[in-house]
Order: structure tokens, then sequence, then C-alpha cells
């Protein structure tokens, strides 16, 4: 009843006059239920005395929370018992009031049913959106009470006078894809379109229209959206501001769940076999148990070597790779068959067709692709056949078929085949994979283990030009394996009957010091398997390892790029380069014999570097003699009348020093292990530490001194 619904909204009328006000409760009533409509409103109320609306008086109502007033009602569209003043209400659009005059020549008689009616030319619109209840208040004239004469009789709930908008789908539990679910819903603007959408997203998935009394008639088709956003909430509009499914609007909206759909690729199938299954709107990258499928109750295997499926991203399966189980051991007949992820799952219905069934043995029980199988059966049908490349294997969602000849069965129903497996995916995926065996009445079954493919390395660390064995199994059989160092091929060899390969290969030469390398094995009918192989950084090693300036050691050095020159030696800060530089060897190694420098005694460094190789060892150099006083030391040589001038090195004054046998000669002392720059007016030999050396005549003559320090002209 609108009068009732109208009595909730409006509220309370109270008049404005005496101490003890007469005026009694009355009821709104509306013309419209609609929501942010212009509406009339007729407010009836009980006058108990002519005193309570004086001749000039007044009523004042409030109108509930929600309600919108406009700035001003002309006076023409207000009346109180169908007179209208002359003046114009008063009205009050933040605090919803309108005070309205009485334009009657005397009091307003003492009366039920009066009538305060607001015309729709008053302006005024219901709510916009659900709000708390309210009461419409009225007072009257010089009424000094501290509560409202009449307030509105029906209910003060909001929602009993308007009906703001709302919807329901009708999908009860949710639906599949594919699937039209039709929305109702009232509250809505009259004679307009209506769009569906969901929430997240602005694609418009449905629509409908409404009547002429804002009642709603709508569908939409489950879909890609609707399961991208499943379980939220489906939003209906009217493009007029009458929106269901929001906070900001009455009600939280309808929801929906788009269901799961599992569609078998057969109607039927026999015990034994294998069945694959098309999945839609199951749990994105969720999975299906190994045994979570059940035939009218009775568990199934799952067809992926018995292991889980992985449902993809987009919660369904690929055409590649469907989802498969084998029928279990039941009854025959019509079965239902239930999938589940856990959260989601489907149903569909399955004839398990009758099974006769065969015994088959396998041998070897491992084996891999391209490898050769001895299959023997009992029990099949007597004297029958079994066409050429018939027998199947499953494995790793694949069937595929073996290769062998047509089978004749004898008259006990047994039989021998030899059949070579497939290098597919059923057999390259590591597992227990089935192979399946009919003679077109008969059936049976026996699962084999694909093995794990694995290659190892006699040692996983080493220097360029090692030689290194290998050893590898589980690659199809008589397949080339190719063994690869980084990116360089290393070796190539053929996997036996077996699926096994050995071999060797040696560290490429051009592999980086240090580096670790990735070093793999792959076959030529797929699968591949890698481990890691560190070359190792260069070493030096020295003899002895200590030794005083200007003695002769012996470096040896070794993972260093092959037949290369040594590029610089130092020891400390000083180079000790031998003249010519040695080079390495085929494999990186070499051996130089250098004197110690003049550094300064205790641990040094010595470091070797050929390119952009170093290496570096420890050495100690010992503590020599403080040297000979050079007038002593150069004591022959002044006196042989053929002296000019010596020179040397000072390592810790970091400048050369001379001596001509004068006053004020900076070389002072003549140090064991150093070298001497010997010039003679002549041609003179001498013996420096017990060595002859020729010095031609006005020639600068370097002579390495020893550790003892000695100098005669012979």
């Amino acid at each position: 009843m609108v009068a009732a619904l109208l009595a909730g909204i409006l509220g309370s009328l109270v008049p404005v006059g005496k101490a003890s006000a007469a005026i009694s409760a009355g009821e709104a009533t509306l013309s419209t239920a609609l929501a942010n409509t212009t509406t009339q409103v007729t407010y009836t109320f009980t006058t108990g005395a002519t005193s309570d609306v004086p001749v000039g008086g007044n009523v004042e109502i409030a109108f509930p929370t929600g309600w919108q007033l406009p700035s001003s009602i002309p006076a023409t569209a207000v009346s109180l018992n169908g007179v209208s003043s002359s003046t114009a209400p008063i009205v009050s659009a933040a605090t919803r009031k309108a005070t309205v005059f009485w334009g009657g020549a005397a009091a307003m008689p003492a009366q039920s049913g009066n009538v305060l009616l607001f015309s729709s030319a008053a302006g005024i619109k219901t709510p916009k959106k659900a709000a708390a209840g309210g009461t419409f208040n009225l007072e009257a004239s010089g009424d000094t009470g501290a509560s409202p004469d009449a307030t509105d009789a029906s209910t003060a709930a909001i929602t009993a006078h308007v009906k703001f908008a709302s919807a329901t789908v009708r999908a009860y539990g949710g639906a599949a894809r594919g699937t039209t679910v039709d929305v109702t819903g009232e509250g809505y603007g009259t004679s307009t379109g209506i769009n569906i959408t969901i929430t997240g997203s602005s694609v418009v998935i449905g629509t409908g229209s409404t009547d002429g009394s804002g009642t709603v008639t709508a569908s939409f088709v489950a879909g890609g959206t609707t399961y991208s956003r499943s379980g939220q909430v489906i939003i209906v509009s009217d493009g007029k501001g009458n929106v269901s499914g929001t906070t900001s609007n009455f009600g939280a909206g309808p929801t929906f769940t788009q269901l799961a759909t599992a569609t078998s690729r057969t109607a039927s199938a026999r015990v034994g076999q294998t069945v694959s299954v098309d999945l839609l709107d199951y749990t994105a990258s969720g999975s299906i148990a190994a045994s979570s499928t059940t035939i009218g109750g009775t568990a199934a295997l799952s067809g992926n070597s018995n292991a889980a499926f992985a449902i993809p991203a987009t919660g369904g399966s690929s055409f590649n790779t469907p989802y498969t189980f084998v029928v279990p051991s039941t009854t025959t007949g019509t079965k239902t068959v239930v999938v589940t992820d856990g959260t989601k799952s489907a149903s569909f219905t399955f004839d398990v067709t009758a099974s006769l069934k065969g015994t088959v043995a396998a041998l070897p029980t491992s084996a891999v692709a391209s490898q050769k199988v001895t299959l023997t059966g009992t029990s099949f049908t007597a004297s029958g056949s079994i066409s050429a490349n018939a027998i199947t294997i499953t494995g790793g969602n694949l069937t595929s078929t073996t290769t062998h000849s047509a089978v004749s069965i004898d008259s006990g129903g047994s039989w021998v085949a030899q059949v070579t497996l497939p290098a597919t995916t059923a057999t390259l995926t590591p597992g227990s994979s089935r192979i399946y065996v009919t003679d077109g009445t008969k059936t049976g079954l026996v699962y084999i283990t694909i093995p794990e493919r694995a290659f190892t390395v006699s040692s996983t660390a080493g220097a360029r030009g090692d030689t290194v064995t290998f050893n590898g199994s589980g690659y199809a059989a008589s397949s080339t394996v190719t063994v690869k160092f980084g990116s360089s091929t290393v070796a190539t060899v053929t996997a036996n009957a077996s699926g096994d390969v050995t071999g060797t290969f040696k560290v490429p030469l051009t592999a980086n010091i240090p580096s670790t390398n990735v070093v793999s094995g792959t076959s030529s009918a797929g699968g591949a398997v890698s481990l890691y192989y560190k070359v190792g950084a260069a070493a030096i090693t020295v003899n002895p390892t200590t030794a005083t300036s200007g003695s002769s050691i012996v470096i040896n050095g070794s993972g260093f790029p092959a037949f290369s020159a040594v590029s610089s030696i130092t020891i400390g800060t000083l180079s000790a380069t031998p003249l010519p530089a040695p080079s390495t060897d085929g494999v990186g190694n070499f051996t130089a014999s250098v004197l110690v420098p003049q550094v300064a005694a205790g641990t040094q460094a010595i470091v070797a570097t050929i390119g952009t190789t170093t290496a570096s060892a420890s050495f100690t150099v010992g503590a020599g003699s403080s040297g000979v006083v050079a007038t002593t030391a150069l004591a022959a040589l002044t006196g042989s009348g053929n002296f000019e001038i010596a020179s040397s090195f000072n390592y810790t004054s970091g400048a050369y020093e001379a001596f001509i046998n004068q006053t004020g000669d900076k070389m002072t002392t003549v140090k064991p292990n150093s070298v001497l720059i010997l010039t003679m007016t002549a041609d003179t030999d001498v013996i420096v530490s017990g060595v002859k050396f020729s010095v031609k005549a006005n020639t600068p003559t370097p002579i390495p001194v020893g550790a003892n320090v000695t100098i005669t002209v012979v």
C-alpha cells in the first residue's frame, strides 16, 4: 500500500501553536514509489481545536533524511485543505523543512482528514539511495511543545515508502559457461534500458529493460569475464543514477559464481582405458589430485603417470594437454564422473563398457624411448590377432603407438611380441607409463618405468686441456647424444640399445680462466641433462721460496692460456721478466728462471701475467751483506790506469749513483747482488764475483755483482 509505504518515509506532523496541541498522528502518501524521483506528497492529520491553526497561522513539516527539497516552492504548488495561501512557503533545503501558511478566511476547523498537499510542481524528490528510517514531523503555529505534534503513523522505515534499485540473479548456486542467466529487479527508472556489468570490469556482459513501474527484465551469458571475476557482485544500472550492486546504493547487490565444466572427449570406455577430459573454469593454477576423480563413486587414477594434474592459470586445460584419467575396475553401465580440484567441481555421465581382460607382462620392466621391449600376453581371444602398431603406450598425458608387426594369438589365448617404444612425450617423460594391448575383444595393460636421464663426469673442476670422462643413461636408444662445454661441442656419441652413453672430452683451450661452465648431454630424440664444470684459476710456484736480491730463482706456472708468451713477471714492484720471455706449452704451463731484483728484504709478491690472466705467489727476500766501501771494492779498477767511471742504481734513494774516485762521489758502497755499469778508457777484462767480463774501451758495460763483492783486473 503506497500510503503505508509513504508513512515510513514522511514522518510526523507537528502543529506550531498551543501549549497543548490537539493535532494527532497523520499518514503520508506518495504519487510514486521510485527513488530519486519528483513526487506529489499528501499528508493527512487531525486537528482537535480551531485554535490549532488560526487565521494566518501555519504548519511546518520536516522531511526525513535523504529527501531532496528545492530552495523555494511556489505558493500555487502547496495547499491546506485545498486552500492555497498567497504567501509562498518558507523552505530550508538543508534541514529539509517547509513552513506552509493557512490561507483560509477562518481558523482551520477541528476535524480529522485535514490534508497538506505538495503537488509535483513543488519539485520535492524522493531520496537517491537507501538511508536509515525516518519520520515526517508536523508542527502547528503557536505550538510550544518540545516534541512534534503529529508523526507519520505508518512504519518509520524509509523503505516502506520508496523502492530503491535492487536486483536478483536467477541462478542460485551459480551457472556454467555459456549459460544464459536471468536478472530481475525493481526500483529503476521507467521504460528505460538496463546494462549489466561485474565488479572490476567495465565490460557490459548483459542488457535488458524496465517497464512502466521500473521493474527489470534482463539477462547475461556466463563467459570469460564472469569467470575471471567469479563470486563478485553483479552491477545492474539504468543510466539514470539507479544502480544496484555497489556499496553506495541500496543493498550489496547480487553475486554470481561461475561453475566449472568438464567435458569428456569420448562417451564410453572400458576398464583400464585412458579418457581425455576438457576442463573449463576450474581454480586457476590449482591442481586435481591423482585419485580425486570418481566414476560412480569409485576413485579413478590420473592419466598423468598417476600424478596430480596442474590446472593452467586460465582455469582450463588446453587442447594438446587435456586432463586424463584411467577407468577403474567397476560395474558396467552409465556412471556419473565427478572431477574436482578441491574447490570447484563438475560432473558428466559416462558409459563403462564390458571389459574382457587379458594379462600382459613386459621385459624389461624399465625402458627408454626407441628401446625394444618384449611383451607376453595370456587370456586373450583364442586364435585372434593384434594389428600391427596397435599396441599403445601412455605417459605424460600423451598416448603414442609402438612399432611392431602384426601379432598372432595361439589357440590358448597366448602371444609374444617385440615392440619398439616411440620417442614421444609418453617415453621421454620419466615415471610410470602404461602399455595398452587389445585384440578387438579383450584388452590388457602393463606398466613400465621410464627412467630418469642422468649425465655424470669424472671431475667437475680442472684446467684447460684436461681430459674428462662422461657417462650417461636414460637417453633414447640408439640416439645421437651431443656433449657441449658451454656453447662448444666437445663430443658426439651414440646411445646403446638401453640408452647408455660413455666417452671423453677435453676442456676447451678457449674456456675462460677462471670460469664456471655448463656441460650438457642432449639426445637427438629429445631430452637433455646438464651440470657445472669449473675451470680453475692460473697458479705459480717458486723455488726456492727464500732468496736474496741478485739470486736466481725458478718460477713454474700452470693454468695459463696455451702457447702464449709471458707478458710480465714482477717481484714486489720491480720487473723480473727474463729476456727472452718464456712461453706456455699446449696446456698452459711455463718455466722461467729469473734474478731477484734489489727489493727490500721481507715478504714480497711475485706476479706472473699472460694477457689478462694473472697468478701470484708469496716470496721472501733474504737480507744480504751491507756491501763493500767503493774505494776498496773498486781499487783494482782505479789502480789499472784505465778506469773512467762506475755507476749503480740505489733502490733506497731511487736514483743512480756514480763513482769517479774523487771527493764527493755519490756511490760510497758497492752492494752485493747489484749491477755495476763500468766505463774504462781501454779494453779491460775484469773478474766480478768470480765471473769474467770484457769491458770495451769507452763503452758503458753492465756487470752483475754477486753475493760476494770481489772485483779484480785480469
